[in-house]
């Protein structure tokens, strides 16, 4: 899992389900967390940790005679933003605070697979958020189906 942010990169897991209403049509809700990364400046060490939770739809378009597949996907995003921050406001004495923000928007996107047997599947997907400051989001991974 890779995503961005107007001024960072973050990589993290992701984990997905998938719910097939038919052949052509399915739902995935996917959770992903992003390692936390540390921004040091003179007077302060910030923290920040991002989760996202998704569920998009997928209208998937066979292509024909081969195990491959290409999906559009549209749906919707929550993330949360957790802030900490570590400060010296006078001489040795140290001050935190911590901040939650949740964002919501729109998902669309586009992706593919290709089915390797019954049980696999390989995928890789990119979608950009909407009204979010979590903007572009890639993933690429091993689909493995529970009967």
């Amino acid at each position: 899992m890779y995503g961005s942010l107007p001024d960072k990169i973050g990589v993290g897991i992701n984990a997905s389900g998938y719910y097939h209403f038919t052949t052509k049509m399915r739902l995935n809700p996917n959770f992903s967390y992003y390692i936390p990364y540390q921004k040091h400046r003179s007077d302060r060490t910030i923290t920040q940790h991002f989760w996202e939770l998704n569920c998009d739809f997928h209208y998937i378009f066979q292509i024909r005679n081969t195990q491959y597949a290409i999906y559009p996907l549209i749906g919707i995003i929550l993330v949360g933003d957790r802030e900490k921050n570590e400060y010296t406001a006078e001489k040795d004495k140290i001050y935190n605070s911590d901040e939650l923000r949740l964002y919501e928007g729109i998902n669309i996107g586009v992706g593919g697979q290709y089915k390797v047997n019954d049980r696999m599947v390989l995928f890789a997907d990119v979608k950009q958020s909407i009204n979010v400051d979590f903007n572009t989001a890639v993933r690429i991974g091993i689909l493995l189906g529970i009967k």
